[in-house]
């Protein structure tokens, strides 16, 4: 494999993406919206995977929406995972989930464009759902994945087994040894750009102030 040291994603092209993919779901009065298997949520899981297929980079979905990317390795070891989610906030901005899913895409298509196979297999995984803007719930594609979600299904009475086979495809079923992710939470405020201190807030909670320290 030739050195990354001159590896690099063109910056113009991330940008005009993630632009493209802030028009679906737009909203007209700011930011967008895409709730999971809506219309706008469908749109761009579809174009996603067309720009998977452009750049020679095979796509492949599970059964609850997840959509995988694959650099295919050499080797037979674990995945390493990168990636997003697709799905956005009401009055979400572009970047968020966005950034994660084009910049990883992008990061895969440079590197076999650059170095070819890989040691390691590499996918980027558009999860299907993360922000709990639809149902009352979240992280449901990342709880597949993880199985958290059979978990929940046997505590309910469900088929546990049926369920946990949304994120265990046979063809995706291999064992993961790392996930990385690129991402700028944010929403339509009109504020500058903020680190919250000190809290971990996970889904929809909705806070009239936050306390928090100006980054930039």
């Amino acid at each position: 494999m030739s050195s990354l040291t001159n590896l690099a994603i063109d910056r113009a092209e991330l940008e005009e993406l993630i632009v493209s993919l802030g028009r679906v779901g737009a909203l007209a009065s700011g930011g967008l919206f895409r709730p999971v298997y809506g219309d706008a949520w469908l749109e761009a899981i579809a174009l996603i995977e067309q720009w998977a297929f452009a750049r020679g980079l095979p796509a492949r979905r599970d059964a609850l929406g997840n959509l995988y990317v694959r650099l295919e390795g050499r080797s037979d070891g674990p995945v390493v995972l990168t990636g997003s989610h697709i799905d956005t906030v009401r009055s979400g901005g572009r970047f968020d989930g966005a950034l994660g899913v084009v910049g990883g895409l992008l990061a895969l298509a440079a590197l076999k464009r650059h170095s070819g196979q890989p040691d390691r297999t590499i996918e980027l995984v558009a999860l299907c759902e993360e922000e709990g803007s639809r149902f009352h719930a979240n992280f449901l594609g990342s709880r597949a994945i993880t199985g958290t979600l059979k978990e929940i299904a046997a505590g309910c009475g469900l088929d546990a087994d049926a369920v946990i086979k949304a994120g265990q495809a046979p063809e995706i079923a291999a064992k993961r040894e790392a996930y990385t992710k690129h991402a700028i939470e944010q929403s339509v405020f009109g504020a500058p750009f903020f680190v919250i201190d000190g809290e971990r807030f996970w889904g929809q909670d909705r806070l009239d102030f936050v306390d928090a320290k100006l980054a930039i």
